[in-house]
């Protein structure tokens, strides 16, 4: 999904976005997400604004999710949610605020398996396999 008209939403907010920034800004050398996170509290070289954008364009993407298809739940995962204790409750809180009261609704959480899409790609290949569930609709 395009948030800002050219960029996906995975060019701004995986973990390899945001460490790639991080490198591009302020020249430091990063391994993971949490890294990040820890930096910017500490210290003051450049990385509250990439932070920022990235929280911003994280709400972006769960308000368009909710607009387009009104979901009751959104799932998060991938390696940027091991650092969410940084950034979640901000970006639920900005949703909260943006969003319409239809959207109120939608819960948005975390996946608590690591891979969570790879899992959940192997069940669905198994049950299409065993055959139950309905791959089409019949007229």
């Amino acid at each position: 999904m395009l948030l800002d008209g050219k960029n996906t939403s995975d060019s701004l907010i995986s973990g390899t976005a945001l460490i790639k920034k991080a490198k591009e800004i302020s020249n430091i050398n990063v391994k993971n997400v949490q890294e990040i996170f820890e930096l910017n509290k500490d210290s003051n070289i450049g990385l509250k604004e990439i932070i920022e954008e990235f929280k911003n364009n994280l709400t972006v993407l769960l308000l368009n999710i909710t607009y387009t298809i009104n979901p009751d739940i959104i799932v998060l995962g991938g390696g940027v949610i091991k650092a969410k204790e940084y950034f979640l409750n901000d970006v639920i809180n900005e949703f909260m605020l943006k969003s319409k009261n239809l959207e109120k609704n939608t819960i948005i959480t975390t996946a608590i398996l690591e891979e969570p899409g790879v899992i959940g790609a192997a069940l669905l290949a198994k049950c299409k396999e065993e055959n139950c569930i309905k791959t089409r609709v019949e007229n």
